[in-house]
């Protein structure tokens, strides 16, 4: 058998040295103490048949399985609609250029090359949304071991920042004429012209 030093195990299989370290003491991977100028180390021994399996189950963990994960377990906290729009960006998005990549290859390149795209077609609220989705799929795969470090953060800065929406609004010279035809409504109930006529009085605009 080969045998490697843990941090080099580590690297070799994109692996964070804790998770290797949980993998000696669950007997997944074998180990083995050498005395070394006067101290310990401890390497890891493999083969072909050891590697396969580890490298096998590492790109078995793709994006699109751990992104499904995360979105099972977040999903119960959300609206309908919002549960369905989560999921539809990242089917029609995402998973298209990463979904069967295994996420400890994953690069901000990668990232950088499927956000131009959305970029490129005008669509910058929706690239900005997904790239917040992709962040939060990475911070779960990071917890859960997955992948060391999250390749989407701080991606926001080089794309162009969607443009603020301007809602209309009631010039100050017509807000009594206004407040007199609410109170005059009939069709309108008694709590949705109190509603409109207390949001007159006390609205703050940033």
């Amino acid at each position: 058998m080969e045998r490697i030093t843990i941090k080099a195990y580590a690297v070799k299989h994109k692996l964070s040295i804790f998770n290797v370290m949980k993998m000696l003491k669950s007997g997944k991977v074998k180990s083995e103490v050498f005395q070394e100028k006067g101290r310990e180390v401890t390497y890891i021994l493999y083969d072909d048949e050891s590697e396969k399996e580890i490298e096998d189950q590492r790109k078995g963990t793709t994006f699109e399985k751990v992104a499904q994960e995360w979105y099972k377990r977040q999903a119960p906290n959300w609206t309908e609609k919002h549960s369905l729009g989560v999921l539809n960006s990242l089917n029609n998005h995402v998973f298209p250029d990463l979904g069967e990549k295994p996420i400890s290859d994953i690069t901000k390149q990668d990232e950088i090359k499927t956000f131009r795209k959305l970029e490129s077609a005008g669509m910058h609220e929706t690239r900005a949304r997904v790239g917040q989705r992709v962040v939060a799929v990475f911070e779960y795969a990071e917890i859960e071991e997955h992948c060391i470090g999250n390749p989407a953060v701080g991606l926001n800065k080089i794309f162009t920042k969607p443009k603020p929406k301007h809602f209309p609004s009631l010039p100050i010279s017509v807000l009594a004429e206004f407040s007199h035809k609410v109170e005059a409504e009939t069709k309108a109930t008694p709590i949705t012209k109190l509603a409109i006529l207390f949001m007159i009085h006390v609205f703050v605009r940033s």
